[in-house]
């Protein structure tokens, strides 16, 4: 009764409040009904007002954990982002290496190695480049609808295994 919007403008002579309280037990505010005319809410209202609050509470912890998920998304592709620059040095080395040594007048069983070898490399590094284009896209949608062409599926497999399928 001594609050100046009850002692003054808007001069409110009702109030019912619910709190709002997160799944820790902590109390972030409340739902509040004021009016100002005196009133009394029956059971089924209170009722109401509890599950407009739950709601509410609901609706905040959802964002809140939306959020947590993103922020941890955000970190998962910026360690991924570094992870991939980090490999492609290496990547750039082998073939750069294989390039320079097919080119030393090495035999054509060796060149062929040697070829497989950068095939093999550059293979990673696309695949590196698909996944980053992958973790970068707004929505992972286009992954349900994505064509891969089967002779390019070939050609990555066959890249990749030969070599182990000759040495076996």
């Amino acid at each position: 009764k001594e609050r100046d919007y009850v002692k003054g403008r808007p001069w409110y002579r009702y109030y019912c409040g619910v709190q709002l309280k997160i799944s820790d037990g902590i109390n972030i505010g409340s739902l509040c009904v004021l009016d100002t005319s005196p009133k009394q809410l029956d059971v089924d209202q209170k009722e109401q007002l509890e599950h407009i609050a739950d709601a509410i509470v609901g609706r905040l912890e959802q964002d809140r954990y939306l959020k947590q998920m993103a922020s941890k998304l955000h970190d998962i592709k910026d360690k991924f982002h570094k992870f991939s620059h980090d490999l492609r040095s290496p990547i750039n080395g082998i073939v750069g290496f294989s390039e320079v040594l097919a080119e030393e007048g090495v035999d054509d069983e060796t060149k062929k190695k040697l070829s497989m070898i950068k095939d093999c490399a550059l293979t990673i590094s696309d695949e590196m480049d698909a996944v980053l284009k992958t973790i970068d896209e707004k929505e992972d949608e286009h992954l349900l609808n994505e064509k891969v062409p089967l002779s390019e599926l070939s050609n990555k497999i066959d890249c990749l295994y030969r070599p182990q399928a000759e040495s076996k």
